[in-house]
């Protein structure tokens, strides 16, 4: 007989065994599994746990956020830190567990829920689809040139606590302009400036007092010899060509030592398009995956290009959520969307939230989501879905979380 397992939250005595369960599904070290699940909040971990009061038998830690798509911050859950022990493993633990998690997501109001998936097949198990990329860029130094940069009005200095709120509007600007990358909540904020073992410098790009780019830079030698170093980025952003270029110079500045920048982003970023670098190394580093929690607010809440316009009918199947199943019309109107549960003889898509996921992100379209086989329709519907969703490009992020 399966074992009874009780979701709920967690306290201060649970950490030492939460911190053990990290330690074995990460191969990361105690203490410094307790040092991060204590600074990600109490409030924010959940466990189950055999009975009411019995040990816990696994966790996870839910990050409250958002994610830009189609113009616009959609509400998003971002899940981590999901462990099982080893003794507890291979009886459906994991996917019990996040089950409860989705259900308490869909109960709060939560529009989407995001994460990157050790494995797959657990997570699509409970209706997470593949959304988007997150690839390694490797920039050599010497390849950058950007000739602008040395006759740019802008000026260069690093950032100081006061730039904060200067600099996440830089962000967030930046992001909307994309699919995928993260309304940042403090979370993944505190990443672009520490993580594990490394501390990242900021440096803004400025036209007098105003903030117009910035980048969040390590460096680090590895194995290079005679001193020659990396540039790790762990943020960057701009909000005009020209301080795009001004930052390309000032990291072209640092040919001298440094050997090569290295960035995460999708498979192409504006960067790198400014660069006349060829022959780049690129590696795929994850897919992330999403979750679409709430039908009606994932869709009226993202944003749509002011030109999209249409209708189509969605027949959907959500075994997990039920509020989700059912067949919803979707009217795309001036960039703004309506959806509403009703049946009326109107083109339809069939398929089940998880199949729309990569349609909703912009990693698909409905044309090749039919030719896959994980949504049916007719040319119409298909045409429809299709002239609402197109727009932003591929779906990347660079925050991992």
């Amino acid at each position: 007989m399966a074992e009874q397992l009780t979701y709920g939250g967690v306290t201060e005595a649970d950490l030492p065994a939460l911190a053990r369960i990290m330690h074995h599904a990460f191969a990361s070290d105690v203490a410094s599994c307790e040092t991060w699940l204590r600074s990600a909040g109490i409030e924010h971990l959940r466990s189950v746990r055999a009975g009411n009061a019995g040990s816990i038998r696994g966790s996870l830690l839910r990050i409250p956020m958002g994610q830009h798509f189609g113009g616009k911050s959609v509400p998003m859950l971002g899940i981590a830190g999901v462990g099982v022990p080893p003794e507890a493993r291979g009886q459906g633990v994991a996917r019990r567990m996040m089950q409860e998690a989705l259900v308490e997501a869909a109960g709060e109001g939560q529009a989407l829920s995001g994460l990157y998936a050790s494995t797959q097949a657990l997570y699509r198990q409970v209706g997470y689809e593949q959304a988007g990329f997150q690839f390694r860029m490797r920039i050599p130094v010497r390849q950058i040139d950007v000739r602008s940069a040395k006759t740019s009005p802008l000026s260069v200095r690093p950032l100081t606590p006061d730039d904060e709120d200067a600099v996440r509007s830089c962000y967030r600007g930046f992001a909307a302009s994309f699919n995928g990358p993260l309304d940042r909540g403090p979370y993944v904020w505190r990443r672009t400036r520490a993580w594990r073992d490394k501390s990242y410098h900021g440096f803004g790009v400025f036209d007098g007092r105003s903030l117009e780019g910035y980048v969040f830079l390590a460096q680090e030698h590895g194995e290079h010899a005679y001193g020659k170093h990396d540039i790790s980025i762990a943020d960057v952003a701009f909000g005009t060509p020209r301080a795009a270029h001004r930052l390309l110079g000032f990291l072209a500045d640092f040919a001298t030592m440094g050997d090569t920048i290295v960035l995460n982003a999708g498979p192409l970023h504006p960067l790198i398009s400014l660069t006349n670098a060829i022959m780049l190394p690129i590696e795929k580093q994850e897919y992330w995956m999403l979750r679409i929690v709430n039908v009606r607010k994932a869709l009226e809440q993202r944003g749509y290009l002011p030109g999209a316009h249409g209708v189509v009918q969605l027949d959907l199947h959500d075994p997990l959520i039920p509020a989700n199943a059912g067949t919803w019309t979707l009217r795309v109107e001036r960039g703004q969307a309506e959806i509403k549960k009703e049946n009326q003889v109107r083109p339809t898509i069939r398929t089940t939230t998880q199949a729309l996921v990569p349609l909703y992100t912009g990693l698909y379209t409905a044309r090749q989501l039919r030719l896959m086989g994980w949504l049916e329709g007719d040319d119409a519907a298909i045409d429809a879905a299709d002239a609402m969703f197109m727009g932003f490009g591929t779906p990347w992020m660079s925050d991992f979380f």
